[in-house]
């Protein structure tokens, strides 16, 4: 009698956590937009019912390759553990990104690499997946760190054919603009405030003369944002035209391309470095998507670090409980 009670307790708590054991990785390919096969990583469910949900995961770059030794089989590793856990939300996809690639060989092709490339690079994954697996009808693009700005743009690339049911932007960097706009933030996360309208437009058009000016100072010929952002010289990967793109002025425009109706969520670890003495990128795209009209929440998460691996259960779960309530 006992044991049976004990199994009916684990039982129930695996039902509520929404954590199951029925589930299996599978690894395909897709091309990317310089001609290479990339690997991509599917961990499903193995339930007679297969998900109509699919969560692929738009990770950032990274900032030299010494960094990035052993990190892409370390957060392939960190993201399936985690992923199995939460196959009973959807099916979850983990890819080799270009830079992971070029990183190993150490081939000149790194110079080629800048920030939009990778659009059309995902929306090249997604439509490849969704050839070859015709029950995902609610696709879910999760983009973080450098990743998050392309989410977005991977889903206006995408368009119907995308099948998207929200997208994500998340684990922004900071960057440090006056008091004023710190201020702004700490209030806002701290006294649960709510900004009005107005306050959301100052605080965006004041964020977009910074923006514009680092833009302006973007040159081809010269290294110097590098330099700005305190990247190394000896293994650096992120070219000139890397932060002109990712700081692009013209970024808003493009986010007014996003259906209005799409659900969009903008996440930030409460605990994210980046808070130190300095405004997030991710409120800034939160006011500039509220500007535009968009369908955007914001979700600032206790305990969370830059670091989705570190603060896995968190990141899965927010994710799972926002597609779940949308």
């Amino acid at each position: 009698m006992k044991i049976f009670s004990l199994f009916c307790v684990l039982f129930l708590l695996e039902s509520a956590w929404g954590v199951s054991d029925s589930f299996e990785r599978v690894t395909g390919n897709y091309t990317s937009v310089f001609g290479d096969e990339l690997e991509y990583h599917l961990t499903k469910t193995t339930n007679d019912t297969h998900s109509d949900r699919l969560f692929v995961f738009i990770p950032g770059d990274g900032d030299n390759c010494t960094e990035r030794e052993n990190y892409y089989k370390k957060s392939l590793e960190a993201w399936e553990a985690l992923a199995g856990e939460y196959v009973e939300s959807g099916d979850w996809v983990f890819p080799e990104a270009t830079i992971d690639r070029y990183c190993e060989v150490r081939a000149n092709k790194l110079d080629g690499i800048d920030y939009y490339h990778r659009v059309n690079e995902n929306a090249l994954l997604v439509k490849s997946i969704l050839a070859n697996n015709s029950q995902y009808n609610h696709v879910y693009l999760i983009g973080y760190s450098a990743g998050a700005m392309l989410a977005p743009l991977v889903a206006i690339e995408l368009g119907s054919e995308g099948k998207l049911a929200g997208v994500m932007m998340g684990g922004f960097m900071g960057r440090r603009f006056s008091s004023y706009m710190a201020e702004s933030y700490t209030r806002w996360i701290e006294e649960q405030a709510t900004f009005t309208d107005q306050e959301l437009l100052e605080f965006y058009m004041n964020l977009r003369g910074t923006f514009k000016a680092i833009r302006q100072s973007c040159s081809p010929t010269q290294k110097s944002l590098a330099a700005v952002w305190g990247e190394g010289d000896n293994s650096q990967i992120r070219t000139d035209n890397f932060y002109c793109q990712q700081d692009d002025p013209e970024f808003p425009q493009k986010l007014g391309r996003l259906p209005q109706n799409l659900p969009v969520l903008v996440m930030q670890g409460a605990v994210d470095p980046a808070l130190q003495s300095s405004v997030t990128e991710g409120f800034y795209r939160y006011a500039q998507l509220k500007d535009l009209g968009k369908s955007v929440t914001f979700k600032s998460v206790p305990g969370m670090t830059h670091s989705w691996r570190r603060s896995g259960p968190d990141f899965f779960k927010v994710i799972r409980d926002w597609a779940s309530g949308l």
